[in-house]
């Protein structure tokens, strides 16, 4: 059977699973469907690749770095690799989906979309910009906040043999093998319906692997763990600030007054981004680019909270890959609410060992709201 065929068997049988709950949704899953089987038409093997004269020098170098990375998962890291990033895919955009990510407007609690197979998630993703812009706009128009993200790369979960992509094959050898690693990671471990958990796993397992694959392979590790910190201190800077505006929200006021407070609290948090910049360097600096809003602020809060977490546990193991992976499956194997307990438990040990900066720095020790 051909691997188109194969595919349009296997997303047949999951819109079969979908209710039909609006033309609207429908319409996505076609499009999700037609979008992944181009993909997946367009696949070549790297040998092929870069057998072929007319691949760009550039190219072809980039392609070349990627056997290394993978083994180095494999056999090191013991992430299941199969067949996964043996092909390429030349895309002629610089991302390969648009997810959306919507909140109500006095809400940080996300609004999750749901799947046959993987359960809910905290983001749709949309081949083409536009519908992801539409999707946006739907959401608006009821009043949540929005925010639409370009990505670079997903996992098919096993599905497929994921390929390489333009959008990605140009990074940076250490952004490029943060990326591998973390897309191979939700291969190793995905929970259906839980984006916190199964990001923020990927995402840890994401930015160690990088850490030990520049030390095995004898680069200087110092610019990436400089930009790992820095990575976390940010998102120390959003999860203040995310209390700050719970707060807020918390309040009974009427809805005029919660939304200019709300505003003001926004106004605040740029001017406080760039003042920490000047006051405490590294991870700062310049301005935050783009809108800021509670869509925005819970999709960091989905890749970044509960990576702490997995940082302990991982301690706690001695920085065994293999022991990890079990203690975090036997997590996943929790009901949800015990097993967002103990990450919440690890987490504030993390804090206690690593004492970051009081909230107070971090919001740059501005007077409270108060309605």
């Amino acid at each position: 059977m051909s691997v188109t065929r194969h595919a349009l068997r296997v997303l047949v049988a999951l819109l079969a699973c979908v209710p039909v709950t609006g033309c609207a949704t429908l319409s996505w899953y076609g499009e999700a469907a037609v979008g992944q089987m181009r993909i997946l038409a367009a696949r070549r093997p790297v040998d092929e690749v870069l057998a072929d004269p007319s691949t760009a020098p550039e190219t072809a170098a980039n392609l070349m770095r990627v056997d290394a990375i993978l083994e180095f998962a494999e056999h090191e890291l013991g992430l299941p690799v199969g067949g996964r990033y043996r092909t390429y895919v030349a895309l002629d955009r610089d991302a390969v989906v648009w997810n959306v990510f919507a909140a109500p407007e006095f809400s940080l609690t996300p609004h999750q979309w749901c799947y046959p197979v993987v359960g809910c998630a905290v983001y749709r993703g949309f081949f083409d910009r536009d519908g992801a812009r539409r999707e946006a706009v739907s959401f608006a128009a009821r009043g949540f906040d929005v925010h639409v993200g370009p990505v670079a790369a997903y996992s098919t979960l096993g599905w497929f043999d994921d390929p390489l992509l333009s959008t990605f094959i140009g990074y940076s050898d250490e952004r490029l093998a943060e990326l591998l690693f973390h897309e191979l990671a939700h291969g190793e471990l995905f929970v259906p319906g839980d984006s916190d958990f199964s990001e923020a796993f990927a995402t840890f397992v994401g930015r160690e692997a990088t850490s030990a694959w520049l030390f095995a392979t004898g680069r200087n590790p110092e610019p990436y763990l400089a930009a790992k910190q820095a990575a976390r201190t940010r998102a120390n800077f959003f999860q203040a600030w995310r209390a700050r505006l719970g707060t807020l929200y918390a309040q009974e006021l009427p809805a005029d007054q919660r939304r200019l407070l709300k505003g003001a609290l926004f106004d605040e948090m740029r001017a406080c981004y760039a003042e920490r910049g000047r006051r405490f360097g590294s991870g700062f600096g310049g301005t935050l680019p783009g809108a800021l809003n509670n869509a925005r602020l819970a999709a960091t809060s989905t890749y970044e909270d509960r990576t702490p977490a997995f940082a302990v546990l991982f301690a706690r193991l001695g920085g065994n890959w293999e022991a990890f992976y079990r203690a975090a499956r036997e997590i996943a194997d929790r009901e949800p609410g015990a097993r967002h307990a103990l990450l919440r438990d690890l987490a504030r040990e993390h804090a206690t060992v690593h004492r970051p900066e009081p909230r107070d720095a971090l919001v740059c020790r501005r007077p409270a709201v108060r309605g």
